[in-house]
């Protein structure tokens, strides 16, 4: 959508006003190439003041002034007029659009019978607010009423619209109705269709022709090859950005950098080529610190794995005693660190046999103790007889205490037995 919508006064209007000369010199400030807008709206203000309130004078300096891009003044000078604003719904309409209100522009245009311009700005301000949907309706209702360049222009922005909505199938059979040698937006367009369908490859070929198509109208519009390459910088940035799409990042910042160099006059331009090689630093600094820590994972695993292997495999070291030479003295016992109860040499504690019990009361008296007395010096005299050396001095204490009691007893039995036999004589 732009001024040339709007329209300015008709020759039928103008000759109809009373003050002719103004108005002709009105018409000669507007047919020149290009236009005379800011006499022009001087003019408008001199018919204003010689008849106050001429629609066609206030649409007139509207139009103007909007051309100029001075959207909140035109806006500001139509809404003086308020008996007007039916017949100024409409640039009322465009300059609320202008503004970046929309929403305050949908209600104007809602019309019987809506005109080719109403119905375009009607689908604009359905895309500004991302109500795609609606804007695509009223572009095929736009696309009815068209012929020509406007065909071509509807046709593009009917493809961004089916590109937002996420209707690229739909949007792509749609392309096929344009001649794209009517105008590159359209093929470029085009493209973006079928990036949305992920065929970067078809993509890639589309924008190639979109750029051999662009660099061919504007330099039979006059432009420079300086101008032609500052125009087609955006293509260049799509190229790349389908490029890191499709993997190729390489390639995409060879593009980027290349179109910085160039210092494109569209900071847009400038802005998304930087925008996209940080995505790509980062996006390699990301997978570079995930392989960093993938190796670090891998090696932490391979270094227990060993320890675990090398613990396995490791023998425990022989403790020796101090000085031990193991080529003069013999081995020592492995088990001398134990306990002797833990050892294999060790036969458990002895226990002689416990044998039948006699009762010894009776005339010749108790055989029991000395019995039990002579049975442990017996065991003693075994243990000493059979050891390979003298008996230890305990060993020896422990054989001459048994002994002596051995003789305590027998002769207390001796006694006991004289006693006996005297009471009985």
């Amino acid at each position: 959508i732009n001024a040339e919508y709007m329209g300015t006064s008709s020759d039928a209007s103008l000759e109809k006003m009373a003050a002719p000369t103004l108005f002709g010199e009105l018409e000669g400030f507007l047919h020149q190439k290009p236009p005379n807008l800011e006499p022009a709206v001087r003019k408008c203000d001199q018919i204003l003041a010689a008849s106050p309130g001429d629609v066609d004078a206030v649409r007139t300096k509207c139009v103007c002034l909007t051309k100029l891009g001075k959207y909140r003044e035109a806006l500001d000078f139509v809404q003086t007029f308020p008996a007007l604003q039916n017949d100024l719904s409409f640039e009322t309409a465009y300059l609320h659009y202008q503004l970046g209100h929309p929403e305050n522009a949908l209600p104007l245009l809602r019309v019987p019978d809506p005109s080719l311009a109403v119905l375009c700005l009607t689908a604009q301000a359905h895309y500004r607010l991302k109500m795609y949907d609606r804007a695509i309706e009223s572009y095929h209702i736009a696309l009815e009423k068209s012929s020509g360049n406007q065909r071509a222009d509807i046709l593009t922005n009917l493809a961004a619209a089916y590109v937002m909505a996420g209707r690229a199938s739909e949007g792509i059979r749609l392309v096929k109705l344009g001649d794209s040698s009517t105008g590159f937006e359209l093929a470029f367009n085009a493209a973006r269709l079928l990036v949305e369908l992920g065929d970067f490859p078809s993509a890639l070929t589309q924008l190639s022709h979109t750029l051999k198509l662009a660099s061919a109208m504007l330099a039979e519009e006059g432009l420079t090859q300086a101008e032609v390459d500052d125009e087609v910088a955006a293509i260049h940035v799509q190229i790349g950005y389908v490029e890191q799409l499709g993997g190729n990042a390489d390639a995409a910042l060879q593009v980027y950098e290349n179109v910085l160099k160039a210092k494109p006059s569209d900071e847009n331009v400038a802005a998304v080529a930087r925008h996209n090689i940080d995505s790509i630093k980062k996006e390699r600094k990301r997978l570079a610190d995930i392989e960093a820590a993938e190796r670090k994972k891998q090696r932490q695993a391979e270094r227990r794995a060993g320890e675990v292997t090398s613990k396995r495999k490791k023998k425990k070291k022989k403790r020796l005693p101090k000085n031990f030479d193991p080529e003069s003295t013999p081995a020592p016992d492995p088990e001398r660190w134990l306990p002797k109860y833990l050892r294999a040499s060790f036969g458990g504690k002895r226990r002689g046999k416990k044998g039948p019990t006699v009762s010894g009361k009776g005339a010749q008296g108790s055989v029991t103790q000395v019995a039990a007395a002579a049975a442990e010096l017996n065991i003693v005299t075994k243990v000493a007889a059979s050891a390979a050396s003298a008996p230890t001095p305990a060993q020896a204490a422990v054989a001459a205490k048994l002994e002596a009691k051995l003789e305590s007893q027998t002769a207390k039995q001796q006694r006991e037995h004289t006693g006996r036999r005297k009471g009985r004589r």
